[in-house]
């Protein structure tokens, strides 16, 4: 079976599950921000305040917008990453393409392909929305709607690869509880120089401290809409290239993990069970 007819397979897969209508809620949220930041504008020119007020006015609110955003995207994007696998596996299509001799990298692949088709336009979309009030409020340059897109896309798409990866075997819940719920957990335990009481081991202090490295921290290295950190208000870490050198790693332990787990897995028989 040729690969894109696989994809377009899990691409109607995901169309069933009414993911789709994910698509539509970015277009319309789109909308309303470019509705938003024009009635700012308005709103403040009605005040009797000068053009250049009200625009700056409104990029700023934009920035807070983009910001507040960036702080959920890793979690969204975890959410739909951990759907695709188990669900085609509960409703038969990973076991009926493996009777047909699919290899299961191929077939996991062409689940990936599909998720990340779906991940790009949801993401084109929401860059297009704030390209359009960005330009009209001078928050962006013309070259950050061209190229900033880019730094948008392909850390939603590490995410979702090491989310996907491990749900490849994992149950969907599972995979929440291990890329939602663990980091939570680290977050509200006390770092190993505030909080551990004395005589705590001190391996297994530093091990908790150090749990959270295991998980990618979407904000640290998206600078999206801008190509700069230092162009937007609440500017992520300035040492970002370090946290890029961790979600990479990030990356590329969940997708092994996750790979190999696959390799070794038992999916079992589609024949039913009395």
């Amino acid at each position: 079976m040729a690969f894109a007819s696989l994809v377009s397979v899990f691409l109607r897969d995901l169309a069933r599950r009414k993911m789709v209508w994910i698509l539509l809620l970015v277009t319309l949220g789109g909308i309303a921000l470019n509705y938003g930041t024009t009635h700012v504008i308005e709103a403040a020119v009605g005040q009797g305040e000068s053009w250049d007020v009200a625009t700056k006015r409104a990029a700023s609110q934009l920035d807070q917008t983009a910001g507040m955003l960036r702080g959920w995207l890793g979690f969204v994007v975890i959410l739909l990453a951990a759907q695709v696998a188990p669900e085609s596996r509960r409703n038969g299509t990973t076991q009926f393409m493996l009777s047909l001799g699919v290899r299961r990298t191929t077939l996991a692949l062409a689940q990936f392909t599909a998720l990340g088709l779906f991940i790009t336009g949801a993401a084109f979309i929401a860059h297009a929305a704030f390209a359009v009030a960005g330009l009209h409020t001078g928050a962006v340059t013309g070259r950050e709607v061209e190229i900033a897109w880019v730094g948008l896309l392909v850390p939603l798409l590490a995410v979702a690869a090491a989310a996907f990866s491990l749900s490849l075997t994992a149950s969907a819940i599972e995979t929440y509880i291990v890329f939602l719920g663990v980091p939570a957990l680290t977050r509200s335990i006390p770092s190993i120089a505030h909080g551990f009481p004395h005589g705590f081991p001190r391996a297994l202090a530093r091990g908790m401290d150090n749990l959270g490295l295991f998980f990618p921290d979407l904000d640290a290295v998206i600078s999206w809409p801008h190509l700069s950190y230092g162009a937007a208000s609440g500017a992520p870490h300035a040492e970002w290239h370090w946290y890029v050198a961790q979600l990479v790693a990030i990356v590329t332990f969940w997708t092994v993990l996750g790979v190999w787990l696959q390799r070794h897995h038992d999916f079992g028989s589609r024949t039913a069970v009395k």
